[in-house]
């Protein structure tokens, strides 16, 4: 009789947590095991320095979309009917596709349940997600602080931050509450490389004949205006289970040539914006059909140093912006309706270089030098000439003018550009003086649109007055680098801002001169000989004299003692 009264009791405490609390037992739950959360950010391979970052564990709701698994207060929730307003759903289950549907005892696959937290996130449905994930405690969202200093929440120089988190799917977040990508984080102490602009590893989006020697850092590469770009777009078969439509956005002042699959363009009209940059005049679109194997497409591509752009019916003129970079977007439409999976292409940007025509002797700024411009690629020899190309040179003993253009002062020479703009007056400078600024730029070249890859020269045709003809070539390289900044944030050096050969004392006295910014390396109009024998007689000789005054000092006074 005991026996029967306590099974009695247990019967009874069962049907009361029944009752009461219908959905014990099928409700997911986050494991609220700690872990540390390490992770490397970054944007297109810089690093996304002092910024602040969050991290918010949603294994709760993940586990329910992977299974099915909702309870009735889900189904009833203002955010899943505020999903099914907007898609077809019948019996508690949204189609958001054909292929893809989220409902009671609709099971799915790991990427696809991603997929759909990440098209819930991305079309503003997170209140959904927030229902079925719960609240509090481990489910709120976490800041990144930098590492060893819970005071400082956000990224450090390097990019660097930890977050105190659970185990489990966590979603990344910005500043601006905008979903970045997923971790999961299982192990303690482990870390992640997380780029906040190429979020879908199922897309890879690289350029292929770009030497490591025009790299300037991870993911930027230095080139020429014009220099043919190849790049390879791998989508993973993973996209492909439908046919599936790609679309290619670059930036002006990036060109797309050819793509290796039918595709078809469209002008578009979108914001401008001020400096032109991050600007798409127009997309391409390509039609793939169902694959079981991934696909790799091939982009022909070359940056230019102006567009016309529809909108204000002007030219974009990427020359101006010696720091801007250019990339294209990837953005493939597959597995939700709506949905886009992007990924961002290596970037391109370019370099230059300024010189003054100098006798370093004096120190003094010259005018009435002209030049070939060279470049040596591949140990072959080039000049530029006037159609904006590069035509091949082998004897400079007999240069036509038809095989170079011909480059004097005062003037801006931008790769590929036939009209060539002259250096404008800084009339901004306290002490402007148009007349006398006017002849000093005459002593100043500009180049835009060089890379690295390339060694470059400079090949005298004609001197200046009172100096003689120097008939060798007068090397230079160009450089893009990035910095640590005093600020703590990345920027950019490049042979534009800082010159490697410069006289400060020329330097001085001209207009647009600014140390880091724009800087102007020394164009000697003398031999080389000649500085070796002026250095000579002006430091070596004294030098020889005063000891030879010392030793007659030293026999007179010891004739003496």
């Amino acid at each position: 009789m005991k026996n029967k009264s306590l099974r009695f009791k247990i019967l009874a405490i069962i049907l009361f947590f029944i009752c009461f609390f219908p959905n014990l037992g099928v409700n997911a739950s986050t494991d609220d095991t700690p872990v540390k959360i390490i992770a490397n950010f970054r944007t297109l391979g810089t690093p996304y320095a002092s910024q602040t970052m969050f991290t918010q564990n949603i294994e709760t709701a993940y586990e329910k979309i992977k299974d099915g698994n909702f309870t009735e207060q889900d189904l009833k929730s203002t955010g899943w009917t505020q999903v099914a307003q907007d898609y077809k759903h019948t019996d508690n289950i949204i189609e958001f596709s054909e292929h893809l549907k989220l409902g009671l005892n609709i099971r799915h696959s790991s990427q696809e349940a991603q997929d759909i937290i990440s098209f819930l996130y991305q079309n503003n449905y997170k209140n959904l997600i927030n229902t079925l994930n719960g609240s509090g405690g481990s489910r709120n969202q976490i800041k990144f602080h930098v590492p060893g200093n819970k005071g400082r929440n956000y990224t450090d120089v390097h990019g660097k931050a930890e977050a105190d988190g659970f185990k489990g799917l966590n979603a990344i977040f910005n500043l601006q509450q905008q979903f970045i990508t997923f971790v999961n984080a299982e192990d303690d102490q482990k870390e992640f490389n997380i780029d906040v602009v190429n979020k879908d590893k199922r897309i890879s989006f690289s350029i292929t004949n770009v030497s490591d020697q025009a790299q300037t850092q991870s993911s930027l590469y230095t080139i020429e205006y014009n220099q043919e770009l190849s790049y390879r777009l791998h989508i993973d078969k993973s996209l492909l289970t439908q046919p599936t439509k790609v679309q290619l956005t670059p930036e002006a002042n990036l060109v797309i040539d050819d793509i290796s699959v039918p595709y078809t363009s469209l002008d578009t009209i979108s914001t401008i914006n001020p400096d032109g940059t991050n600007s798409a005049l127009t997309v391409y679109y390509m039609d793939l059909p169902a694959s079981a194997s991934d696909i790799t497409i091939t982009v022909k591509s070359h940056l230019v140093h102006e567009v016309y752009n529809p909108n204000t019916e002007s030219q974009i003129k990427a020359y101006t912006l010696p720091n801007a970079k250019y990339n294209i977007v990837a953005s493939v439409s597959g597995l939700v309706a709506g949905y886009l999976v992007s990924n961002t292409s290596d970037a391109v940007t370019t370099s230059g270089i300024n010189f003054a025509m100098t006798n370093p002797e004096k120190n003094i700024l010259v005018r009435g030098g002209e030049y070939a411009l060279g470049k040596i690629e591949k140990q072959q020899e080039y000049f530029y000439n006037t159609s904006g190309e590069w035509t091949p040179i082998s004897d400079f003993s007999n240069i036509r003018s038809l095989d170079y253009k011909v480059i004097s002062g005062g003037n801006n020479y931008v790769i590929g550009l036939k009209d060539t703009p002259i250096i404008p007056l800084n009339t901004n400078r306290y002490s402007f003086d148009a007349k006398k600024d006017t002849k000093i730029n005459k002593s100043l070249i500009q180049f835009r649109g060089l890379s690295p890859e390339n060694e470059y020269f400079l090949f005298q045709t004609k001197a200046p007055d009172g100096y003689k003809k120097i008939d060798s070539k007068q090397l230079f390289s160009v450089f893009n680098e990035t910095k640590l900044l005093t600020n703590n944030s990345w920027g950019f050096k490049n042979s534009i801002g800082f010159a490697n050969q410069q006289s400060f004392r020329a330097n001085g006295k001209i207009p647009d001169y600014v140390a880091g910014t724009n800087e102007y390396n020394t164009l000697s109009v003398i031999k080389n000989h000649d500085l070796v024998f002026n250095s000579i007689v002006k430091i070596i000789l004294p030098i020889l004299i005063a000891l030879l005054v010392i030793i007659a000092i030293s026999i007179v006074v010891l004739k003496f003692i």
